[in-house]
């Protein structure tokens, strides 16, 4: 199997570029894999942290400004760290023998905003899906900046004001599912 410098890791992810996308996962997934069985977890949950961090350096790689200031190898690791602590808070195991096996590795503090933000984004998503598709809908072409005019059409609405009240009714909804389950307690703490 070849080896590829950090550039051209970086490079492959963000032209996703099968060949270093598969060595990334040969290579580097075991490693993630480890650290989270190691420490409370499944081989199911660190295929989710595995993939999170990858989203996250994915967007990262997309940002003209950004530079790897460490190797893939660490910065990999800090992110996946960084989700699997995360993940742990939130289900309340975090305990000292964890952050005693984790070695410190610095990451930037807007890396760890942007880890933060990612996986924000897979908590509303998944409990979005659980909405009525009427919900769905309306707020996903609200998200997608149509007016609640341009909404009332597509949809055949009666008016503006049913649309406007409908998705103020869904997004109040998705929030109380969200802040109703025990592992998102901190999610709205923040």
């Amino acid at each position: 199997m070849a080896n590829y410098s950090n550039e051209e890791i970086i490079d492959g992810i963000r032209n996703r570029d099968n060949a270093i996308l598969l060595y990334i996962y040969k290579t580097f997934y075991p490693m993630v894999r480890e650290l989270v069985v190691r420490n409370s977890g499944k081989t199911d949950d660190a295929k989710d942290v595995f993939q999170e961090a990858m989203v996250v350096i994915f967007r990262k790689s997309r940002e003209e400004e950004f530079k790897l200031h460490s190797s893939f190898t660490n910065y990999l690791y800090t992110i996946s760290r960084f989700i699997w602590l995360t993940a742990l808070k939130r289900k309340r195991v975090f305990s000292k023998k964890i952050t005693d096996f984790i070695r410190p590795i610095d990451i930037e503090s807007e890396d760890i905003l942007d880890i933060e933000i990612s996986m924000e984004r897979k908590v509303v998503q998944q409990y979005f899906a659980r909405l009525g598709k009427d919900c769905r809908e309306i707020l996903t072409l609200f998200y997608n900046e149509m007016s609640f005019r341009e909404i009332a059409l597509k949809l055949g609405k009666a008016s503006e004001e049913y649309v406007r009240k409908r998705k103020h009714d869904c997004k109040e909804h998705l929030i109380r599912m969200i802040k109703a389950d025990p592992e998102m307690k901190d999610f709205f703490e923040r």
